[in-house]
């Protein structure tokens, strides 16, 4: 079932009773904006080949801020407020958030990065069906870039996971390599001044 993507003109919508979501979780996005073999974008990367086979971004999937949470609300809107509320109240703060990511780069890879928080593109927010979970789950996704990799090559070494680079002038509907892009790739790619800032980041 796909995502609900939280556009501004779905805010005041009623959201129908039997998609209420009674989970919320997170996802901290570590943009590796690379060149490579004469390439250049970001690195995606299939993590579950037999499951999902759709490119994500990297990101921590070991310390997700996640919790059941009966949720109150009957708008998106509503929906937002609440998750926003709970997680800033209980989730590690964006410094953690980030360094556990880094810390899991480094974990799988071997691979180094410092990183800063994307401005141009603020999180956003995603209601979708968890099948693990078997309920509705309000899912927030938030953005990093890489400013400097150190042991890039041990990434692309690695056969245990797919990988691939995806431009910045990619068809955010279109397939890459033949799996499509979620929906945090797209909303990158929809927006033109994240894509101009990573251009600007990976040519600095």
């Amino acid at each position: 079932m796909n995502p609900i993507i939280i556009t501004p003109e779905l805010l005041n919508k009623t959201v129908p009773k039997e998609m209420r979501p009674k989970r919320l979780d997170s996802a901290t996005c570590l943009l590796l904006n690379v060149q490579h073999n004469d390439q250049q974008g970001v690195l995606v990367f299939n993590t579950s080949p037999n499951a999902w086979k759709t490119w994500f971004p990297f990101y921590d999937d070991t310390k997700k801020y996640v919790i059941d949470y009966d949720f109150k609300s009957d708008t998106y809107d509503g929906l937002i407020k609440e998750h926003l509320k709970v997680f800033e109240a209980n989730a590690p703060d964006e410094l953690i958030r980030l360094n556990n990511t880094l810390n899991r780069l480094a974990e799988l890879y071997g691979t180094h990065a410092t990183a800063v928080s994307l401005q141009s593109l603020q999180p956003y927010y995603k209601l979708q069906f968890s099948k693990t979970a078997d309920m509705w789950t309000l899912y927030r996704i938030e953005y990093f870039v890489a400013t400097s990799v150190d042991g890039l090559e041990k990434i692309f070494s690695d056969t245990s996971m797919q990988k691939t680079i995806m431009p910045l002038s990619h068809n955010p509907d279109a397939p890459l390599n033949g799996l499509p892009i979620t929906d945090s790739l797209s909303h990158l790619l929809n927006e033109q001044k994240a894509v101009d800032d990573l251009k600007e980041i990976l040519l600095s």
